[in-house]
């Protein structure tokens, strides 16, 4: 089953490619050769599949695609400029909290240095911020609701955009960061 996830995660691989990646890593270094087996024969089904079915022009396309995303959206990073030393440091702090995942830290770093900031591909934060912190706060998701009405104020550039998707991350990951409100009250009481 792992296997045949990972070949369906490839369907999109600029999503998950480094967690993807890391996975495959690790199944050779553990040797899971069935896992590692049904991602091969599932890619190529997929892959082969696709080709047989629209021919293979099909994957130059695909990649015509995707290039003509850049005429209309940021095409940087999303560690980058005007918020990306903020969510850069966010980031860091999170992981210190959970070092040793390295899954979850690969599938992280891939969306942060994916260069084509569209909001689909930063849904990963949302992964990561419940995996690491389990018990985490709904408050700061109420800050999300402030960042559209803002953000729509202001000119349409591609760095309005860039800054209103990197300020939508960085509210996901101070869900990961914020301290739990109850606890601190529970404790007061006690």
């Amino acid at each position: 089953m792992a296997g045949l996830l990972l070949a369906l995660a490839l369907l999109k691989p600029q999503v998950g490619a480094l967690a993807i990646g890391y996975l495959l890593f690790d199944g050779l270094r553990t040797r899971r050769w069935r896992m590692l087996g049904t991602f091969v024969i599932t890619s190529a089904i997929l892959w082969g599949g696709a080709a047989l079915v629209a021919g293979p022009q099909i994957y130059a396309q695909w990649l015509a695609g995707l290039n003509a995303y850049r005429v209309s959206l940021p095409d940087r990073p999303m560690i980058f400029l005007p918020l990306g030393p903020l969510i850069a440091l966010m980031v860091v702090l999170l992981w210190h909290r959970n070092r040793g995942d390295y899954f979850t830290l690969a599938l992280l770093v891939n969306t942060l240095v994916y260069p084509l900031s569209v909001i689909y591909i930063v849904s990963a934060v949302a992964f990561v911020v419940i995996r690491w912190r389990r018990d985490w706060e709904i408050y700061p998701l109420a800050l999300c609701w402030l960042i559209p009405p803002i953000f729509a104020r202001l000119p349409s550039s591609p760095d309005f955009r860039i800054a209103a998707i990197q300020a939508i991350v960085a509210v996901g990951l101070l869900v990961g960061l914020v301290p739990r409100l109850a606890r601190r009250a529970a404790e007061r009481v006690s």
